[in-house]
């Protein structure tokens, strides 16, 4: 929804800007009426200045020329410790930001990328805060993540706690960045926002998105062997096909491909849509008190039995299906399972997740304020994985 602004004007710096959930913060930031000041790395690999970045982002955002005119970009580099930043842009940000909202991450769930992604999210975040330490800053603004270790059995709640059993590096490093913040903002006096989304796919009314990990990732992993065994049977012989037990409907050209998904008890997905998220943190900015932890969640999950049926109704797909099975069972799988859970392997862990999450300090102002996440239907996932493919898969979004 478009926001009017009510407050008066602030200054912000903001990191991640380039990506998805900082762009639309930052768009709309700007177009609050606020000056916002943003941090873009330029890739040395890459032609393209940190100007260049932003500029085709606002035109993708189609931001007004007002809100562009409000954005200023700053080219520097979180892993370097000065933030790589010119001495009269460093004495700038300093003297005039008045309030961090700090967006970069890597969000890769990789065990490989385990170095790569402390870097960027536990040193890159220590830079910053180095950086601006003795500032005029006087909020940070943290966009952290709901699955920051959480009890799998009671609910999760929106307070700091220690970690029960992350399932991978990016959510421990994020449990790591919440201590960090909470510790530099403690000793500094700072006031510290930090908002915890569950898992953002893009606009539930227009599927907009330059993001297609997450939901979409098993989504383009089914439509990708869909068309590969497809050509099987139409363009050879269909061996490979029929080895998996794939065949084709010759009357409505349905794909029977049975797969076999790997679903638990009480388990579903929590999701939200980024023009939620983006409303949700806006408002909570201005919510009264310190140290503030917010869930950007859904109030009701998925079920995978919707996500899998969904799918296959999109996709014309038959044979799927989303079996329950207890903890200690460990069902005999088909190639065809072991082929598709190649893919799954990063995300399998989410499929099967039992956390609940507690969202009534949001609500307090959320609610009041109308803003209510929708639920996840089949019409809101038609628009985001028709858009994607379209883009495919955002190969000419060029971004």
């Amino acid at each position: 929804m478009m926001r009017v602004r009510s407050k008066p004007e602030k200054r912000f710096l903001v990191t991640g800007a380039t990506g998805f959930i900082g762009s639309h913060l930052a768009g709309a930031l700007s177009e609050e009426g606020h000056s916002v000041c943003l941090l873009i790395r330029t890739l040395p690999t890459q032609s393209t200045t940190s100007d260049d970045r932003w500029n085709r982002i606002a035109d993708w955002l189609r931001l007004s020329p007002a809100a562009r005119a409000r954005i200023t970009v700053f080219a520097g580099d979180l892993d370097a410790p000065d933030l790589n930043l010119s001495a009269d842009d460093a004495r700038f940000l300093k003297a005039n930001t008045e309030e961090i909202v700090h967006a970069a991450a890597s969000t890769s769930f990789s065990e490989r990328k385990r170095t790569e992604i402390f870097q960027t999210n536990i040193i890159g975040l220590g830079n910053l805060l180095s950086f601006m330490d003795g500032a005029s800053c006087s909020r940070i603004h943290a966009i952290s993540t709901a699955y920051v270790g959480g009890n799998p059995v009671a609910p999760c709640m929106e307070v700091f706690s220690p970690p029960h059993g992350c399932l991978n590096p990016y959510e421990e490093s994020k449990h790591q960045a919440e201590i960090l913040l909470r510790e530099f903002c403690s000793r500094k006096g700072v006031r510290l926002f930090i908002y915890r989304p569950s898992i953002v796919y893009g606009n539930s009314r227009t599927g907009k998105t330059f993001r297609f990990n997450a939901l979409y990732h098993p989504v383009r992993s089914i439509a990708y062997l869909r068309d590969l065994f497809m050509k099987d049977l139409l363009e050879n012989s269909g061996n490979q096909a029929r080895k998996m037990g794939i065949s084709l409907d010759p009357t409505d050209h349905t794909l029977h491909m049975p797969i076999h998904f790997r679903k638990r008890q009480g388990t579903g997905v929590n999701l939200v849509p980024i023009e939620y998220c983006t409303d949700s943190i806006l408002e909570l900015m201005n919510a009264p008190g310190t140290d503030r932890i917010f869930h950007i969640t859904n109030t009701k999950s998925t079920p995978l039995t919707d996500l899998v049926s969904f799918t296959g109704r999109l996709l014309k797909i038959s044979g799927m299906v989303a079996e329950g099975v207890s903890a200690q069972q460990n069902p005999t799988s088909s190639a065809l399972d072991h082929l598709f859970q190649r893919y799954m392997e990063p995300y399998q862990p989410y499929i099967e997740d039992t956390r609940v999450f507690d969202d009534s300090r949001a609500a307090q102002t959320l609610l009041p304020a109308g803003i209510h996440c929708p639920g996840f239907s089949y019409s809101i996932f038609e628009q985001c994985m028709t858009y994607a493919m379209k883009s495919n898969w955002g190969r000419t979004l060029g971004l």
